[in-house]
């Protein structure tokens, strides 16, 4: 596998033998993004999903022995410090009593030490041997795994936190009703993606200037409308989703002074115009280019069996 995916797509029409998104709507589209691969559109959720998974392996390879050398960077530094206290008070606006915070991709644990510096808990699952080193160097509580499954009980948690990592999971429902699991009743739910459909959108705004490269998309790309569709599918009631404040930070840095000028000038915007839009009340359109969501595990939904993403729990 290689570095995660950005880049341009053109829309094909539906092909007949279309693989079911997880809502098993009757419809999908196939969009192409770059390097010729292929992501279906479904029509009910708006979900963009790969048609082809690749191989669990090989995905926990790249994370494992790859990723952490490539965007470690990005995990550094006072933008990034200023985006996990972010989490954290979205997470105690819910939970307002510290308890047992659950971090899926952790990386070296700068989250969890955040957590604990403020009572919490914090328990972190990462690939990468590189960040399991260092964040136990400090002192947290991390497991080298992939997720699902954990070995964690049945309504232990309060909290679980998907920041940035959702979308690069080859099961991702899979992975949020292992959340649910371990959740207790009321548990919070916390997920930070990029905004798929619209990060699409900018593919073809930018395509025909050969920029397209400035938008991202992983393995999945999600957006408000499968959100709202599919949590109360996999039992959890939404909190509320609504536009993430901008990460200052750049994973993806350019050879090209031009392209590294334009990239730090639409990041300044975006701060722009998400600081007005939310003064407005208008981040709760979850229109930017990223989303965040919180939801509550509802003790009174029976637990879901996952079809379209390969499976339930593990």
């Amino acid at each position: 596998m290689t570095s995660p995916r950005r880049a341009s797509e053109v829309e094909t029409p539906a092909f007949s033998g279309r693989r079911s998104c997880a809502c098993e709507a009757a419809t999908a589209s196939v969009v192409r993004v770059a390097g010729r691969r292929e992501l279906l559109r479904c029509e009910r959720c708006g979900l963009l999903a790969p048609m082809v998974v690749p191989e669990p392996a090989e995905l926990i390879r790249w994370y494992r022995d790859r990723y952490w050398g490539r965007y470690e960077a990005e995990q550094r530094g006072l933008a990034r410090e200023n985006l996990y206290r972010h989490v954290l008070d979205m997470i105690q606006r819910v939970r307002s009593h510290p308890g047992i915070l659950v971090d899926v991709g952790c990386g070296m644990g700068a989250l969890l030490k955040q957590a604990r510096d403020r009572g919490w808990r914090g328990i972190g699952f990462e690939l990468s041997l590189e960040a399991v080193a260092r964040a136990r160097a400090h002192g947290l509580e991390v497991y080298e795994s992939a997720w699902p499954p954990c070995g964690l009980p049945d309504e232990s948690a309060d909290a679980v936190v998907f920041l940035n990592v959702l979308d690069h999971l080859p099961r991702p429902f899979a992975a949020l009703e292992e959340a649910r699991r371990v959740l207790r009743p009321g548990g919070l739910l916390y997920v930070r993606v990029p905004n798929g459909p619209l990060h699409v959108w900018f593919n073809r705004l930018l395509s025909p200037v050969g920029w397209s490269d400035l938008t991202v998309v992983h393995l999945y790309g999600f957006g408000r409308q499968a959100f709202v569709h599919h949590l109360p599918r996999l039992g959890f009631t939404t909190v509320a989703i609504r536009t993430a404040p901008p990460s200052q930070g750049d994973a993806y840095q350019d050879e090209s002074a031009v392209r590294s000028a334009v990239r730090r000038l639409l990041k300044r915007l975006d701060r722009l115009v998400y600081t007005l839009s939310a003064a407005f009340g208008l981040d709760r359109a979850a229109w930017g280019p990223s989303i965040e969501v919180t939801a509550v595990k509802d003790p009174a939904a029976r637990s879901p069996v996952c079809r379209g993403d390969g499976g339930g729990r593990a």
